[in-house]
């Protein structure tokens, strides 16, 4: 196997102007990013092709980010998953982290700091993987 592959992330935010940004920090950070507008466009894509990490809202037209974060864990235990929200509700957050999200990055969110936190999910899931 020669180099490293590009992570797969699938960024679900049917804000387009967050949608961008999100996905310009990322694919500057090196990861091949796949757009979703939608929780319904989410699930089709995941049943499409498979990622290494989801970053989901949990507004969404189609299905909710709650959906989402329920289909990817019923599909891969281990495909780690952050939510952003503008809900700061401590249950919010409980909530989702008890429904099986990896990380909750409250809305509006330092760029620096989620690509921090998906470097640092990135980096635990190739570990549990060798």
């Amino acid at each position: 196997m020669g180099g490293q592959q590009a992570a797969q992330v699938l960024v679900v935010e049917d804000d387009a102007a967050i949608n961008d940004v999100v996905c310009t920090r990322l694919g500057r950070e090196g990861y091949q990013v796949t757009a979703a507008f939608s929780g319904s466009e989410a699930r089709l894509l995941l049943g499409q092709q498979s990622f290494d990490l989801v970053i989901t809202d949990l507004m969404l037209p189609g299905a909710t980010g709650e959906d989402i974060v329920a289909a990817v864990r019923a599909a891969d235990p281990a495909l780690p998953i952050i939510v952003t929200s503008a809900r700061t509700a401590a249950a919010d957050k409980v909530g989702l982290l008890g429904l099986g999200a990896d990380d909750y990055l409250t809305k509006p969110f330092d760029l620096d700091e989620l690509a921090a936190r998906v470097a640092v999910q990135l980096r635990h899931r190739a570990q549990g993987h060798q």
